[in-house]
């Protein structure tokens, strides 16, 4: 077992308290709910076989607020264990990942052993101002971008991706400053200032959308995702065939060192040349609703920023949470049906459109009579050449269980 001196300071709670010159007296409530989230699966290198358990236990306090602020947070406690802790994959990728390296340290580690970890983390916390058309916000929270469901929006690069131990689709956050404008005509600005915990990087972006004409929606964007990446994006949205048609892309230029050795006058010299390497992402999306609780959606997605040679993929930039695609194109498909209040189910298939390869993910869920507890199975399945991208990740099997209170 081993400790650790990080702390918990949640401290601009106690500051946003003392904004208001009416403040409400305060009625603290917390909102618990329990997560226990099984795993039978694969390491990624070694392809030994493990079970994974991730309970966590979030509390959301509510009426934190006075005149014109609140409070928002939601704080968790983590324990996982059993078999993939003793892993090598665990100790030396995933958990780095855990730790994070955020701006303000808002996690405690409890216990650390072969078995068992347990930890304590701030998920979300921040603190907000409205001054009418004005906000201003500052702690950890997501930066969400786009609206897609199977991919992810290339507008959305702005918050760390997920881990091999995250829940589907859980993103961590970032720590940020953010300040929001709502214009004339239903319009949205936007500009922030974050941090991001995994990769210890400043990032920025400003931001505005709305409603060009009734169902037209168009949003542009540019941003800083790293010291020497910057790049703009864009959004638009049309109602047609019955359904909602998207795009949404991003030019992006990012600066790299690239190295050669040359022989000047008999001698090997090093020479180190700033180059620009530019690339673009687009994403294609369309869904319908149909009678009796269908939901179909399709979607084609094109990363720039991937190889267009299966050799040259790097499997551990998925394990390390660098990217999700090492590929240039794929498509894809989502169909779910709600069969009763209780009971539905959803089945979303991929494919590389290069190397041929694929994914599928059916999943199961079921929801109690009161709402109470919902329970969630779902499995990964990835086949196709050896070469290709997906056929070399392990096939997970995953059940889900959350219990509101």
């Amino acid at each position: 077992m081993r400790a650790t001196k990080n702390k918990f300071v949640p401290a601009f709670v106690f500051i946003f308290s003392f904004l208001s010159p009416a403040v409400h007296p305060l009625s603290l409530s917390l909102d618990p709910t329990f997560r226990e989230t099984g795993v039978a699966s694969k390491t990624f290198a070694s392809r030994e076989e493990y079970l994974l358990s991730r309970f966590a236990l979030s509390l959301k306090p509510s009426g934190i607020r006075g005149d014109f602020w609140r409070v928002e947070a939601d704080l968790e406690i983590l324990a996982f264990g059993g078999d993939y802790l003793s892993t090598d994959e665990w100790r030396t990728l995933v958990l780095p990942l855990l730790e994070g390296r955020p701006a303000v340290e808002w996690s405690k580690l409890f216990l650390s052993a072969n078995d068992l970890d347990i930890r304590g983390r701030a998920y979300r916390l921040y603190g907000a101002v409205d001054g009418g058309p004005f906000e201003f916000s500052l702690g950890r929270m997501r930066n969400a971008f786009g609206n897609t469901r199977i991919f992810l929006s290339p507008l959305d690069r702005f918050d760390g991706l997920p881990t091999p131990v995250s829940e589907p689709l859980e993103r961590p956050g970032s720590d940020t400053a953010k300040l929001k404008v709502s214009g004339p005509g239903g319009w949205r600005f936007q500009g922030a200032y974050l941090w991001d915990q995994r990769n210890r990087l400043y990032r920025s972006f400003i931001q505005g959308q709305g409603l060009l004409r009734e169902g037209l929606e168009a949003g542009l964007m540019a941003g800083q995702l790293a010291p020497r990446t910057r790049g703009m994006g864009a959004g638009l949205g049309l109602n047609v065939f019955e359904g909602q048609l998207r795009w949404e892309g991003t030019y992006n230029e990012k600066k790299e060192e690239k190295f050669s050795l040359e022989i000047v006058n008999f001698m090997p010299v090093l020479k180190i040349e700033t180059v620009t390497r530019v690339f673009k992402r687009h994403l294609v999306h369309w869904e319908r609703a149909y009678a009796g609780d269908w939901v179909f959606a399709a979607e084609y997605l094109h990363n720039g920023s991937g190889e267009s040679r299966s050799e040259n993929y790097d499997v551990l930039r998925l394990l390390l949470g660098d990217d999700l695609y090492l590929g240039r194109d794929y498509i894809g498909a989502v169909l779910s049906h709600t069969v009763s209040a209780t009971w539905a189910w959803t089945l979303e298939g991929l494919a590389n459109a290069k190397d041929g390869s694929f994914a599928w993910y059916p999943e199961l869920r079921r929801l109690s009579a009161d709402s109470s507890i919902e329970a969630k199975l779902r499995f990964s399945g990835y086949a196709g050449p050896q070469s290709g991208e997906f056929r070399r990740l392990p096939d997970r099997l995953q059940l889900l269980v959350s219990w509101y209170f």
